[in-house]
């Protein structure tokens, strides 16, 4: 079963190429049911995407960029961060994920986070904005020692200009962590 899925994020990832999209995806190993492997402290770890935007010919025309050297190309990276017993909230196992671009402008960012615990989804959370090329967001529910996941997608909207002019990213996940929780 998992080499099918594999292949079909081969063929995902090569259609996305040939419509000139690059993308590229990658895990950190971690053992992810033994309990005796705990996340790096605050969290880290995880899983990213990377999608590329290329600029069309019509990009000169947007007027937020006017006066302004654009890029050919620029890239946003969806990661999700190892799920942790919080610091900052006792009692609470939290996930954290984020959007980065390499670009100062971005029309929109829509990130969606979500904590699952033994198997189940347990908590969610999503955030957007508008005009900025980054976004952090997280997801918490209270603390039962046992398996969490953190999963974390996103909707880039890049300025007019450039191409896909949309793009939602796959779901990035971490492995799932054992959260021993006081």
């Amino acid at each position: 079963m998992r080499s099918k899925r594999r292949c079909r994020g081969s063929f995902y990832a090569a259609a996305l190429v040939a419509l000139g999209v690059l993308v590229s995806w990658g895990t950190t190993a971690a053992s992810a049911q033994n309990p005796n492997t705990l996340p790096p402290p605050g969290g880290g770890g995880g899983s990213s995407y990377t999608v590329t935007f290329y600029k069309t010919s019509s990009a000169s025309t947007n007027p937020v960029l006017t006066g302004v050297t654009t890029p050919a190309s620029f890239t946003c990276t969806t990661s999700v961060d190892y799920p942790h017993s919080s610091g900052h909230n006792p009692g609470t196992a939290n996930v954290e994920s984020h959007v980065s671009c390499n670009f100062f402008y971005m029309n929109s960012v829509t990130l969606q986070t979500q904590l699952w615990y033994s198997g189940y989804y347990y908590a969610g959370r999503v955030e957007g904005n508008y005009g900025l090329p980054y976004l952090n967001s997280s997801a918490q529910g209270t603390c039962h020692s046992g398996g969490y996941q953190g999963k974390a997608s996103a909707v880039l909207e890049p300025p007019a200009g450039y191409e896909p002019s949309i793009f939602q990213t796959p779901y990035v996940q971490s492995p799932v962590i054992y959260v021993a929780c006081s």
